[in-house]
């Protein structure tokens, strides 16, 4: 059965797809864009790169267990992502045009000053499951792309923006999602996936991120249409 407008006409699925209460999801396919230009700038830069490292390094040992915080970046971006989409739909595109500067920002980083980490270890000192992701993780991405750190920017984008919504936004909530950033912060250090300078260099950009997205209220819903309602916008 179709859906019917407030009038009672029969609205076609085009109107749905781009009705006003959905049309900002439409902004989640920015996130394939955003992994096909980390591909791509990762592997062009691949050859050729600064090479990014500091003495801490060697004071931070591996630790092969980070692997399952560095792992669960996955689900807690991609669930705050969806959650506020579906949802919070402020939060979403607060929480999008937050994404857009990182994104933006680093990659043209990456292609302007192409940098690299060599700290991952030749041999591991244990042999269980946790180092065998590190080695599919050391398979399936590059040494690239280093600095600064998307994944630390994206976690402390998913919890900026958990603790912003109204379901997480209680005090218990936002500490479990800063938590979780900050585990997830540590593990790419402690997976030798990036250095301390990739993690240090990402707090400013997230700085100029939240300063036009969150800290300013920017990013909430701008403008009006023609037919008087209001109208997202990043």
């Amino acid at each position: 059965m179709q859906k019917r407008d407030g009038d009672g006409t029969r609205a076609s699925w085009r109107e749905r797809l781009f009705a006003p209460e959905v049309r900002h999801r439409w902004y989640l396919l920015l996130w394939a864009a955003f992994c096909v230009m980390f591909f791509v700038s990762g592997h062009a830069t691949a050859d050729s790169y600064h090479l990014i490292y500091s003495p801490l390094d060697d004071q931070i040992p591996f630790c092969e267990y980070f692997i399952i915080p560095y792992l669960l970046w996955y689900p807690f971006w991609i669930g705050i992502a969806l959650y506020t989409a579906f949802y919070e739909k402020e939060t979403f595109l607060r929480l999008m045009r937050f994404v857009t500067v990182v994104y933006v920002a680093s990659t043209l980083t990456y292609f302007i000053w192409p940098t690299g980490v060599e700290l991952r270890p030749e041999t591991f000192p244990h042999d269980n499951f946790c180092t065998w992701l590190v080695r599919w993780i050391y398979a399936v991405d590059t040494n690239t792309n280093a600095c600064p750190s998307q994944h630390v920017c994206i976690a402390v984008a998913a919890a900026v923006a958990a603790g912003d919504t109204k379901r997480f936004g209680a005090a218990g909530w936002r500490a479990a999602a800063w938590a979780m950033a900050v585990l997830i912060c540590l593990s790419v250090m402690f997976v030798k996936q990036h250095s301390v300078w990739d993690v240090v260099l990402a707090v400013p950009l997230c700085a100029a991120a939240y300063a036009v997205s969150f800290s300013s209220r920017s990013g909430r819903s701008v403008g009006t249409d023609t037919s008087g309602t209001q109208e997202e916008t990043l």
